[in-house]
C-alpha cells in the first residue's frame, strides 16, 4: 500500500458526487501511517471473522434494544451501502434510517454537516 493506491481506493468508496480532497486523502494517509499503522492493516481484516461468529449476539442486540437507534448511511457506499441499509430496514422493525442517496463509505468526511445534522435529528427526536 501506498499513499496513491490508498487515495485511489478512497475514490471508489467515497460517493461519486462528494470525492475526497487533496486534504482528505493526505490527512487520512497521515493517520494510517502514524506509529507504524500500515502493518496493522492485516490484523484488522479479523472483523469479518468475528462478524460470522457474534453475527446472531450482535443482530439480537440491535434488533431487541430498548433503547432508540437510528442507522445512518452513505447509499453510495458500494461496500455496505444500499444494501445495508435495505438489509436493516428487513431485519429491524420500525427502523429509523437516515439514507444519503449521495454519499459513500464514509458520510461523516464526505459532509460532516449533514452526518451531524441527522445525528441531532436523532438524539433531539426531531
Amino acid at each position: 500500500m501506498n499513499k496513491q493506491k490508498f487515495g485511489n481506493n478512497l475514490l471508489t468508496i467515497f460517493g461519486k458526487s462528494t470525492p475526497p480532497s487533496k486534504q482528505v486523502v493526505d490527512t487520512l494517509w497521515e493517520l494510517l501511517i502514524y506509529k507504524d499503522g500500515l502493518a496493522v492493516m492485516p490484523k484488522l481484516i479479523s472483523y469479518i471473522k468475528q462478524r460470522q461468529q457474534n453475527r446472531e449476539r450482535w443482530v439480537g442486540a440491535i434488533i431487541n434494544s430498548n433503547i432508540p437507534l437510528t442507522f445512518i448511511a452513505g447509499a453510495e457506499d458500494p461496500i455496505s451501502g444500499k444494501y445495508m441499509i435495505e438489509h436493516y430496514k428487513k431485519l429491524i422493525p420500525n427502523a429509523r434510517v437516515q439514507e444519503f442517496v449521495e454519499l459513500g463509505h464514509y458520510p461523516q468526511v464526505e459532509n460532516p454537516d449533514a452526518i451531524t445534522q441527522a445525528y441531532l435529528n436523532f438524539r433531539y427526536c426531531k
